[in-house]
């Protein structure tokens, strides 16, 4: 065994689990590998969004309220682009009943964050 397998070996027995694992930014309820395990299962399916808010406990911020506004907030939509390298998107829907739904989707495009304007 070379030395880089004996290094290799050693890291194995060393790593952390991620599960727990918090982010260190106390504004994130969340990880980023966690947001992405979230997020893709999710994806492709329609949510009622009063559901949405009960199963996700204030981890997430599900606007109910104010149809103008997003559903999911935008930062999560692009940190998870940061972290995946993949465009995020939402939409809203009606069910049989008139509830408001949201859809979580990837749009097969690469992320491109926006860039912020130079001021004069």
């Amino acid at each position: 065994m070379t030395e880089v397998d004996d290094i290799i070996t050693k890291l194995r027995k060393k790593e952390y689990n991620v599960e727990n694992v918090k982010p260190k930014n106390p504004n994130q309820t969340m990880t980023d590998e966690a947001l992405e395990k979230l997020f893709k299962s999710m994806d492709g399916n329609y949510y009622e969004i009063t559901v949405l808010k009960k199963i996700l406990n204030g981890k997430i911020k599900v606007n109910t309220e104010n149809p103008k506004v997003s559903v999911i907030s935008s930062t999560y939509l692009s940190r998870l682009g940061n972290y995946t390298g993949e465009r995020w998107r939402q939409k809203r829907g009606l069910g049989k009943k008139d509830e408001v739904l949201v859809k979580i989707y990837r749009d097969g495009k690469k992320y491109a964050p926006r860039r912020r304007k130079k001021s004069k």
